[in-house]
């Protein structure tokens, strides 16, 4: 909020104009309604703190902005593969990998290490060591096929960081991408997350294993709750669901969704117990076997796009 206002800006300066600017401005930048209006809510806050304890000598009138009716901005497929083809720096190339492979908060992805991801289990952990488990939470998810690659990139520390330092915001890269790719300024980092939800839900995914990726609260799961991510079929419908995604935008895109073009004949089989390698030549949609009605009992969705 504060890089929106005028440097010496001063409290009787805070009139409803230039809180209806202020508000402009951050949704411009491409915060939501719902932080805008809680921003500016603590800074109507301190205000009035400040007149009733006399550091001020006039009560100032407060406008906040609306709430807003929630993202309801889903991306296209086709959307998804022209922003993933479009030329960005690294830091922002693993940030959308990591966006579309977790469908996580973005706040928690700036923020996640290696060390949060452990490769032996498929499994990362999106709450950092230390930090308590709050009302938004980070919980433990499974790690899709495709985003194994770029995990391993990283030998330690930040997964996203520019000139080797992680990084608090990304939105001018984002803007820059978004721009450069022909799309609408109503596309934001958490536009992702929403478009993954849905992109779960349509293919059949079920509503707690959505719920258990989105880091909702799951009632039913207590003190067992915290063994539950070693289980091999953790998550699984919801971990293929994303790997289709990801395939499907591969097969659109002119870039690969796999970093070093790590293809179909690398990725390994989940059902052999020796870890090798897919023996028999199988369809392939992206970077993915086409997959049967199996186990999980769903169908493959057939994306509508073509190249």
């Amino acid at each position: 909020m504060l890089d929106s206002m005028e440097p010496g800006a001063s409290v009787a300066g805070y009139t409803v104009a230039e809180q209806k600017r202020i508000a402009s401005c951050l949704r411009g930048n491409g915060y939501s309604a719902g932080y805008t209006r809680r921003v500016m809510g603590i800074a109507a806050a301190a205000v009035n703190w400040a007149w009733k304890n006399g550091e001020i000598d006039r009560q100032i009138p407060i406008v906040l902005p609306p709430e807003g009716e929630g993202r309801e901005r889903i991306m296209t497929l086709e959307e998804m593969a022209r922003l993933w083809a479009t030329d960005m720096p690294p830091h922002l190339r693993i940030f959308l990998a990591l966006l579309i492979g977790t469908a996580s908060r973005p706040e928690a992805l700036l923020q996640l290490t290696r060390e949060q991801c452990d490769l032996g289990h498929g499994v990362i952990d999106l709450n950092p060591p230390g930090r308590a488990r709050t009302k938004k939470r980070r919980p433990r998810i499974p790690m899709p096929e495709f985003l194994r690659s770029w995990i391993e990139s990283v030998p330690s520390g930040h997964l996203v960081t520019y000139k080797d330092k992680p990084i608090l915001k990304i939105n001018g890269a984002w803007r820059a991408a978004r721009e450069s790719a022909g799309l609408p300024p109503d596309i934001v980092p958490y536009t992702v997350r929403h478009t993954m939800a849905t992109e779960l839900i349509t293919r059949g995914v079920p509503e707690i294993e959505v719920a258990s990726l989105m880091g909702h609260a799951m009632p039913n799961l207590r003190t067992t709750g915290r063994y539950v991510h070693v289980r091999p079929d953790f998550l699984a419908n919801a971990r293929q669901a994303i790997d289709e995604v990801a395939s499907a935008i591969d097969r659109v895109a002119a870039r690969s969704m796999v970093k070093l073009n790590l293809r179909a004949n690398s990725v390994l089989d989940p059902n052999a117990k020796d870890g090798s390698p897919m023996h028999k030549p199988q369809k392939t949609v992206g970077f993915l076997p086409e997959r049967m009605v199996g186990a999980t009992g769903i169908e493959p969705v057939t994306p509508t796009m073509s190249r």
